[in-house]
């Protein structure tokens, strides 16, 4: 599970601290024009338009600061030896396969393994758990015994 935090770390720190880097002349010239208002999401008409829409899409217009998030919780529950829910990972593999497939040369590649990193930890954990606590009928609350409720 902590594979898949450090992997989703990565990319968001390449998105968010070295692509902006690789991209200094043309934030240089945003903020030269000023900041405010400075990218549209009009279809780029002329080369100067399509590379700023394309540097701010590789940079904090991309998904890198949730995917950075989300790897710094991943991390935490790894450290904490909490769950990360199965049901995370089968949402970045449903959203990072077709991602994949229509792009193989991005790096969109890695959504699919950070979501089947999750979902096999995940599994892992509650192989190693056991079955879930039973619950009192027809409700959705745990036993209070098994709490230490008494």
């Amino acid at each position: 599970m902590a594979a898949a935090g450090w992997l989703a770390v990565g990319m968001g720190v390449v998105h968010v601290v070295v692509a902006p880097l690789e991209e200094g002349d043309l934030w240089a010239k945003v903020v030269d024009e000023g900041v405010w208002n400075t990218f549209s999401t009009d279809v780029p008409a002329t080369s100067g338009q399509f590379e700023r829409a394309a540097g701010f899409w590789a940079t904090f217009g991309s998904w890198a600061v949730p995917v950075l998030a989300l790897g710094c919780y991943v991390l935490w529950s790894a450290r904490q030896h909490r769950r990360v829910p199965g049901w995370l990972g089968w949402i970045f593999l449903a959203w990072g396969l077709p991602l994949a497939i229509v792009c193989p040369t991005s790096p969109g590649w890695a959504f699919p393994i950070i979501g089947g990193l999750i979902v096999l930890g995940d599994r892992h954990r509650s192989l190693l758990s056991g079955p879930p606590p039973d619950t009192a009928a027809g409700t959705d609350q745990p036993d209070a015994s098994r709490q230490g409720i008494r």
